[in-house]
């Protein structure tokens, strides 16, 4: 059985919409950083050459949630 994926745009991506939107949700977050670790990601990749990629993994309220930077 095939799960639906559903897509969040800067807009409306956000950790509140991960964690509160139904299983397989992928979203762009750029505005709404409240709780995702994007200071973490500039600061780790700032020396990092072009096309570099870190993923970071957690466990947000039984849900597994992966943050990733690309430069």
């Amino acid at each position: 059985m095939q799960h639906p994926i559903y897509l969040g745009d800067a807009w409306f991506a956000s950790m509140d919409t991960a964690e509160h939107a139904p299983d397989h949700f992928i979203g762009v977050v750029k505005g709404n950083s409240s709780r995702y670790p994007k200071a973490f990601l500039q600061e780790t990749m700032k020396d990092w050459p072009a096309g570099s990629h870190l993923v970071l993994k957690t466990c947000l309220n039984e849900r597994v949630v992966f943050a990733m930077g690309y430069k």
